[in-house]
């Protein structure tokens, strides 16, 4: 089997919210570049999940265009500050974050309260000015998701009084590629991210999503007729594993194959109560029955 030499030609941070990172993948056939490139640049725009707010609740207030007492901002003003609020990490489950601010104060992303689960990529993005001694209390709700989601205009239906937010969730801000040709091809990707996650591991999620992609069709040869199975729509029951590595995962929420293949073998072992040696065994089932290797994120780049 032959391998493409995947390289950093340079990585640099203008800013916490924009990070950039640019590659090189030879040596592909005459035609490879175009395919390999056009591949990752929509799965880097579409398929990789990131976390925002989907709604603010804001106290006293039931609908966007309004004006807040005391607040230099109106309502949609801060909805648009909230929309471009980054977050870094990833919720199985909506979550709600809070700031309660005793003015006067300029109100940053610094003052949300947040589990461990997220942080702010940029703590100093500003949100809102409090005027006089005039108290803000503000809820939102965050959530985890791929590509961009339009929100449902009018109050938010899952909880009273919230209003729903225009969310952002993938994490790469856009990407551009060129092919280099002579003998064989060198493919020259770009690719921009909001801080989120780096140039360098949006590329492997990537790799990773297009690689599983193509394992989820598995052909098999019988009496001459082919079976086309589609492994994401299997049940982690299916894999007969041990009661103690079944239940956990049954605990992260984790019940079909296409819900492991959002994790590597670093971030299986970090879900509570799987342990080492059950993660071992879900690692080894998913390449011995299937062919499918988790991503390892230590190893697949050669970085300058």
């Amino acid at each position: 089997m032959s391998y493409f030499h995947i390289e950093c030609l340079e990585s640099y941070t203008a800013n916490p919210r924009e990070h950039y990172g640019k590659f090189t993948i030879e040596p592909l056939f005459l035609g490879q570049g175009i395919t390999i490139g056009n591949a990752l640049r929509r799965t880097l725009l579409t398929n990789i999940n990131g976390t925002a707010i989907v709604a603010v609740r804001i106290l006293g207030i039931d609908h966007e265009f309004t004006s807040i007492p005391g607040i230099r901002e109106d309502v949609l003003e801060i909805m648009l500050n909230l929309k471009k609020v980054i977050f870094k990490g990833i919720v199985t489950e909506s979550i709600i974050a809070r700031i309660k601010i005793q003015g006067p104060a300029i109100i940053t992303a610094s003052a949300f309260e947040l589990s461990s689960e997220v942080g702010v990529v940029d703590p100093s993005q500003y949100i809102a000015t409090v005027c006089h001694n005039t108290m803000f209390e503000l809820e939102v709700r965050i959530e985890s998701g791929q590509g961009y989601r339009i929100s449902d205009k009018g109050i938010d239906q899952q909880s009273i009084d919230f209003l729903p937010i225009d969310a952002i969730f993938g994490p790469v801000l856009k990407t551009n590629y060129e092919i280099e040709q002579d003998i064989k091809e060198k493919l020259i990707l770009e690719i921009w991210t909001n801080g989120s996650l780096s140039p360098e591991n949006s590329l492997i999620k990537a790799s990773n999503i297009l690689t599983q992609l193509f394992y989820s069709l598995k052909c098999i040869n019988e009496n001459n007729c082919i079976l086309i199975v589609n492994i994401h729509h299997i049940g982690i029951e299916d894999l007969n594993l041990s009661a103690r590595s079944y239940n956990s995962l049954k605990r992260a929420n984790i019940h079909y194959i296409s819900d492991l293949l959002n994790y590597s073998n670093e971030s299986l072992l970090e879900i509570k109560s799987l342990g080492k040696k059950s993660a071992e065994e879900v690692i080894e089932v998913l390449f011995e029955r299937f062919g499918i290797q988790l991503s390892r994120c230590d190893s697949s780049f050669i970085l300058d």
